[in-house]
């Protein structure tokens, strides 16, 4: 039986960063027809710093044009659509965070199923070759990792791209 995609030895995986595009294939595969809702999450994700600095230009001209001239019209106008676009943001950025983790979740129970179908069709001898420790190790953390930064980690890095 040749190398699977969940097998790898010590020496591969030394010298190697704790993220590749390896992963990112890996999850992108396994999301199937959810892909559509992963790009439509990531999506909703970016239109929260794109409104925050929105927001940031508008608060300018609220202190500017409205409070300092005192031209309450324009300044209660101007606080309306502040709040508004703010309560858009944050209901993108949470529906984003929702989708994209209810996404991973999905994928990474048929990560799971598929590891664990993967295990049960493993000739004996490969449990006698290596610690049982490692190999549950590797079950937990390396799916867990893929989790996090699925669930979490991404959406930091894309607020954080999108804000520079």
């Amino acid at each position: 039986m040749g190398p699977h995609k969940f097998e790898t030895k010590n020496d591969m995986v030394k010298g190697r960063s704790s993220f590749d595009f390896d992963a990112l294939r890996l999850f992108w595969s396994y999301c199937h027809d959810s892909k559509k809702y992963f790009l439509l999450g990531l999506g909703m994700m970016a239109i929260h710093p794109v409104l925050s600095m929105l927001v940031g230009r508008q608060l300018g001209r609220f202190i500017d044009q409205g409070l300092s001239k005192k031209n309450w019209d324009y300044a209660l106008q101007m606080g309306l659509f502040i709040i508004v676009l703010e309560i858009f943001s944050v209901i993108a950025l949470w529906q984003g965070r929702r989708l994209l983790s209810r996404i991973s979740m999905e994928v990474l129970f048929r990560i799971r199923r598929e590891m664990f179908d993967h295990l049960q069709a493993l000739p004996i001898q490969y449990y006698d070759q290596n610690p049982h420790g490692r190999i549950i190790t590797r079950l937990t953390h390396d799916v867990e990792g893929i989790e996090s930064f699925f669930s979490s980690s991404l959406s930091r890095l894309l607020i954080g791209i999108l804000m520079i």
